[in-house]
């Protein structure tokens, strides 16, 4: 067994896409945050508008051979302190996108108002602590860790029309105090199966 951390390594690997408006869900112009100290996830009335925002986060797992079979995945995130009105869960998601391993950052095409659970799901209480590293163990790892470039992982808040504030926050890649998120890939060597075959002689 084999455990590898891959760590976010530039800026623009833990980008942000924000949407606000009168009505839910926002129609707003989609903006683009590739830089700022915090990751940040929401779905919050604020009593004038909806705010919501998604996080992506990417990690070059080219390191892992094909030959590797994973068997379990880990997000490390130095958390904050996240608002939890509406008790809504952080919803984690594999998303590679139509161009995500090769873009300098995302767009406003990787926008969408429902983030899936392909990766897993935490409760906004659970996730929450301040300034301290949580792990979050994703689900169906093997199927979606690239073994020949990015691996990209999309998170957002569950539940439809908010009433209030539901947030998540973490530390970035742009923090100058906090480490920057991890994906640790623990991973094994393929079974090797040796077929011999037995001759007997007939006299």
């Amino acid at each position: 067994m084999t455990q590898t951390t891959f760590t976010i390594a530039a800026s623009g690997d833990d980008s942000r896409l924000r949407r606000t408006g009168a009505t839910y869900p926002p129609t707003g112009g989609v903006a683009v945050l590739a830089t700022g100290t915090d990751l940040d996830v929401w779905k919050e009335w604020s009593g004038s508008q909806f705010d919501c925002r998604l996080q992506f986060l990417r990690f070059d797992t080219s390191a892992i051979s094909d030959d590797q079979t994973i068997t379990n995945v880990v997000l490390r995130i130095v958390t904050g302190v996240s608002a939890n009105v509406d008790s809504r869960n952080l919803n984690i998601e594999w998303y590679q996108g139509t161009t995500w391993a090769s873009e300098a950052v995302i767009d406003t095409d990787d926008w969408t108002d429902d983030v899936g659970t392909t990766a897993g799901a935490v409760s906004l209480d659970t996730a929450s602590a301040a300034s301290v590293a949580i792990d979050f163990t994703l689900s169906n790892g093997e199927a979606n860790i690239n073994k020949t470039g990015f691996t990209g992982i999309r998170l957002g808040i569950s539940g439809v029309e908010p009433v209030g504030a539901n947030e998540y926050w973490g530390k970035s890649w742009d923090h100058a105090t906090f480490a920057p998120p991890d994906l640790v890939v623990d991973y094994s060597p393929a079974s090797i199966q040796i077929q011999s075959t037995v001759s007997a002689l007939r006299w």
